[in-house]
């Protein structure tokens, strides 16, 4: 077979040059497509951020319960500690509702630049056009390597707007991890803080409830097994859930 030197990438002679170099192609859009991108984690901490909302809110309803009950009982160092709480969930709802805020226009910017659906139909378009140029590349080896170039081109420049995305996102995304840190590291040093704690708890254990119940991971049997008294826990994965949140 005459070889030829191609244009767009001189590494590409013959039919056997074509195969090899298709056989790495695929294996790069493989590894795109078990990379992760950006968005998912960004609608995790979005959400996340309004389900420690919801805690929040039932944990400054027992506060101000416990600041009405404390003045008319004239307690105050309960009262003290009440105020305190509801200062400090103030101070959360603020950095919250800036951290909601944030995650939706990075998630709004990083959909412009690369959408989710599109870079995976994309790498899936490619892979296809990769083994259809395959079965066909030893009756057009010419054809085939203007075609495997392109596929190249253009599977690199995902990957490098990809890697841009991450890359940049990379500093936020710890800096968001960051505020969910001190919120929760807040809740659980301070004592007039854990009648609140105890209800983001609940709540965010009640968001994981149906979850696990459609997960198919919980296994019902074995937690019984490991309870001293089954019949205390009709329903495993809620006693699963709040069995430190009792008392």
């Amino acid at each position: 077979m005459r070889e030829t030197k191609s244009k767009n990438d001189g590494s590409i002679h013959s039919y056997q040059d074509v195969f090899r170099n298709a056989q790495k192609l695929l294996e790069d859009i493989q590894e795109l497509r078990i990379g992760v991108l950006p968005q998912p984690r960004l609608i995790m901490l979005h959400e996340r951020a309004a389900e420690l909302r919801k805690g929040l809110c039932r944990g400054a309803k027992v506060a101000f319960r416990q600041k009405k009950y404390a003045r008319a009982k004239h307690i105050e160092n309960l009262e003290e500690a009440a105020k305190k709480a509801l200062s400090a969930i103030a101070g959360f709802f603020a950095l919250l509702k800036s951290l909601s805020q944030r995650t939706a226009h990075d998630l709004l910017l990083t959909e412009r630049e690369l959408g989710y659906n599109q870079f995976y139909a994309d790498l899936a378009a490619y892979k296809k056009e990769i083994r259809a140029m395959l079965s066909t590349c030893k009756e057009d080896t010419e054809r085939a390597r203007t075609r495997l170039a392109e596929s190249i081109s253009a599977v690199h420049h995902l990957k490098k707007q990809r890697d841009k995305l991450v890359l940049e996102l990379h500093p936020k995304l710890a800096s968001y991890d960051k505020i969910f840190d001190s919120v929760f590291h807040a809740l659980e040093k301070h004592a007039y803080l854990a009648p609140v704690n105890t209800e983001v708890t609940i709540a965010l254990r009640g968001v994981a409830y149906p979850i696990i119940a459609s997960s198919y991971v919980f296994d019902r049997e074995f937690y019984l097994g490991q309870l001293p008294d089954a019949a205390v826990a009709p329903d495993c994965i809620k006693h699963y859930l709040t069995k430190n949140t009792e008392g």
